[in-house]
């Protein structure tokens, strides 16, 4: 019955958005002046004008969020992204365009993210007898994890009524790193070399555990083309697709792992693996992205 509703609803939604706009198509098209916009029946202009800001986001969460809420399930949505060129950080980016003209417009995105996890886990408390029911201590892990991203481009647009096509090109960098901080309830020390611990990143041994670990540390910077169309469901609201072909250079730091040990006495040392790098040339999106566009 929930779900019933939910799509009368969300159709109610779109016959009404469709209805005040779509219905009135005779007065929807541009005068025989190339210079007269294009407006609803209301005298609403459709298309976006110079002057106009554009903010958009992917669609994507919306379609996950309605398909999980019609079967209960989770990540419901087309395998689709807006526009990425190293997933891990571009995804859930803001966008941004600036209209110089009706038909160009510099774009802009924008991701900022952080984000921290605490992990708690109980252990016994060493030396202390089973007869003992609560004798427990806490292990801590806090994963800290920053992913950003920032872009510019231009964009050409053309079209007919509703219905735009757009092209142009941008340049985005993107960097991000995580970073695990653990500490352990049972000390290590010359009676306790190997306490009971919790092995949260499955590197701990009996002669070794983490203390620290930096890893994902990347840094990237790509230059692409791109080509979409969009379809004005309402005046200056628009849903739009998009896909692009690129260069791409992501550079992934050592990651650096900082362990204690005791063995003639308690030390504390780091290794650090490998950098990598790695050179794209290819399309992206090419199964298509969804976005979804308000200018004001």
């Amino acid at each position: 019955m929930k779900k019933q509703l939910l799509i009368v609803m969300l159709s109610g939604l779109v016959v009404s958005a469709f209805g005040q706009d779509t219905e009135t198509a005779p007065a929807a098209k541009k005068s025989s002046s190339s210079s007269e916009p294009m407006v609803n029946k209301k005298g609403h202009v459709i298309l976006p004008e110079a002057g106009d800001i554009g903010l958009g986001m992917d669609a994507i969460p919306f379609f996950r969020y309605a398909g999980n809420l019609m079967n209960a399930n989770t990540n419901n949505s087309p395998n689709t992204g807006f526009a990425r060129v190293q997933e891990s950080t571009i995804q859930n980016t803001l966008y941004g365009k600036y209209y110089l003209k009706d038909n160009m417009a510099i774009r802009a995105r924008l991701r900022i993210g952080h984000t921290t996890n605490t992990t708690n886990a109980q252990v016994r408390e060493d030396g202390i007898g089973f007869n003992v029911p609560d004798a427990f201590v806490s292990d801590e892990r806090t994963q800290k994890i920053n992913q950003n991203a920032v872009g510019a481009g231009v964009e050409f647009r053309r079209g007919h009524n509703r219905l735009q096509g757009y092209y142009g090109g941008e340049a985005i960098v993107s960097w991000g790193n995580t970073k695990d901080s653990i500490s352990y309830g049972n000390d290590l020390s010359q009676s306790n070399a190997t306490p009971t611990s919790t092995n949260f990143l499955g590197l701990n041994n009996n002669a070794r555990r983490v203390l620290s670990r930096e890893s994902n540390q990347i840094f990237g910077w790509g230059v692409r083309a791109f080509g979409g169309v969009e379809y004005f469901i309402a005046p200056k609201i628009s849903i739009g697709a998009e896909f692009g072909w690129g260069l791409q250079v992501t550079n992934r730091k050592n990651n650096k792992t900082t362990y204690e040990r005791y063995t003639l006495e308690y030390e504390v040392y780091t290794i650090e693996d490998g950098n990598t790098s790695t050179i794209n040339l290819d399309t992206d999106n090419f199964d298509g992205s969804i976005n979804v566009f308000f200018h004001f």
